[in-house]
């Protein structure tokens, strides 16, 4: 079994528009979280560890955006909609009371950036 947890990040080729129509640069990145020891909790005894999950994000810059000042990018976070626990904070033995945080779902955006 192994624990492995980090962030890898390729940026693709960057394309460049011509007459000064700015840059293109596409970015993939995949974030990998190994399993995490948690707490006692209703579906399991003590000692519960919190499943390994792996996210997806993409990223697409247009830097100087028609030869302006302009920057512009779209992205897209948790892409394929993972549903995965961050943690879990039971009083299981005590009240019998036991909640989970979960990770954000997928999210879709944009951002636009000028420069003065």
């Amino acid at each position: 079994d192994r624990d492995v947890t980090g962030v890898q990040t390729c940026a693709l080729p960057i394309f460049h528009l011509g007459n000064d129509k700015g840059v293109v640069t596409p970015t993939v990145g995949y974030y990998a979280q190994g399993k995490v020891y948690g707490t006692y909790t209703i579906e399991t005894e003590p000692g519960y560890f919190l499943p390994s999950y792996g996210l997806v994000n993409v990223r697409l810059d247009w830097r100087n955006a028609m030869g302006s000042p302009l920057d512009v990018a779209v992205f897209g976070r948790n892409v394929g909609g993972k549903v995965y626990k961050l943690g879990v904070a039971s009083v299981l033995p005590q009240l019998g009371i036991q909640s989970s945080t979960y990770g954000p779902p997928a999210m879709w955006g944009a951002e636009v950036h000028y420069r003065f």
